[in-house]
């Protein structure tokens, strides 16, 4: 299923989604993926155009009136639907209901927001997401709306990538993330294990560091695409600080340097130069720092953003960065596998 956010003039004049300008570039890059429009079932979220194709008008300034379940329609300015219109939802949900797609393509904030994914397409886009909107999950793929393709022709080939992951998600209904277990909120004990599981015989390994306020937040390690471990130093709360005692901080930096300072073990960043200027400052002196995700990715297609959450939504199949970077604040969980 293909979900666009409102017709055109020549949508409305022709009743049917999708066969303007934008429905043709849109056919144009199935085309290229391997997907043929006409297979798809299409709809938008509002089935009339709005004067001057501006979806305020929609929207309402009385609270009252508001359809606040869904969030904002609009961010700028801050825009929430008119209740009078909530009923083309009800007839979307049932749409989908009706149609029962393997998934659902998201072309836009408005396709986002109305399939209660909120706002923000550009962190959103390539990931695959679920709704529940209709009752039951679907999953859900948002990209760039084609619109806006033609508008900045350098997104057309992010919206390729994303519509070719969503060719490939359309084979089957389920969510199939990567089997990657991840090691959050250790303790001393977890880290110990963990070494002694994965860590020992590793000869490459992943590294990561978070920083916030000019200190480290954490450092992660990934001696396999399967095993991950996060090392928090700094988390939400009124007691910043993750560990409890300067002992255990002290004992859990040195669990970090015996991996970093390992010579054979090679370790790859995601723009390292940026990481390991931090490191100094603990009294780290990494070694064998080799490999760089965001160097390689930009030699290779220098057209294409090479920032980490852009990468993980082309190459790995796993939640969105942000939805990621947020499961520290979900205190006393030792670890938990990525689909769950």
């Amino acid at each position: 299923m293909i979900l666009a956010e409102a017709p055109g003039s020549e949508e409305s004049a022709k009743l049917r989604p999708l066969v303007g300008p934008s429905g043709h570039e849109l056919r144009r890059q199935l085309n290229t993926v391997g997907i043929n429009l006409d297979d798809c079932f299409k709809a938008n979220v509002f089935s009339r155009q709005p004067d001057g194709n501006n979806l305020h008008l929609y929207s309402t300034s009385v609270e009252a009136d508001q359809v606040r379940e869904q969030g904002p329609l609009a961010t700028n300015p801050v825009a929430y639907m008119d209740r009078a219109h909530s009923w083309e939802l009800e007839r979307l949900y049932a749409e989908i209901r009706a149609c029962n797609p393997h998934i659902i393509i998201a072309l836009g904030n408005t396709a986002t927001w109305a399939l209660g994914l909120g706002l923000g397409i550009s962190a959103l886009r390539g990931s695959v997401h679920t709704t529940s909107v209709t009752g039951r999950p679907v999953k859900v793929l948002p990209t760039y709306h084609p619109a806006m393709i033609l508008r900045q022709w350098d997104h057309r080939v992010i919206a390729l990538a994303d519509l070719a992951k969503a060719e490939r998600e359309s084979h089957y209904p389920e969510v199939r993330f990567d089997n990657t277990e991840l090691w959050l909120n250790p303790t001393l004990a977890d880290i110990a294990e963990f070494d002694a599981r994965f860590m020992r015989d590793a000869r490459r390994c992943a590294c990561d560091i978070e920083t916030k306020r000019g200190q480290i937040d954490c450092v992660s390690f990934a001696p396999s695409p399967e095993y991950s471990i996060s090392i928090p130093f700094w988390v939400e709360g009124p007691s910043p600080n993750y560990w409890p005692t300067v002992a255990e901080e002290l004992a859990a930096w040195r669990w970090v340097h015996c991996w970093l300072e390992r010579g054979d073990l090679v370790k790859c960043f995601q723009n390292g130069c940026y990481d390991l200027s931090y490191l100094p400052l603990t009294g780290c002196t990494p070694r064998n720092c080799s490999e760089d995700t965001m160097l390689l990715s930009h030699s290779l297609w220098s057209e294409m953003q090479k920032g980490l959450g852009f990468l993980g939504s082309i190459h790995a199949n796993c939640p969105s960065w942000k939805q990621l970077n947020n499961l520290h604040k979900r205190k006393k969980e030792e670890f938990m596998k990525a689909n769950d």
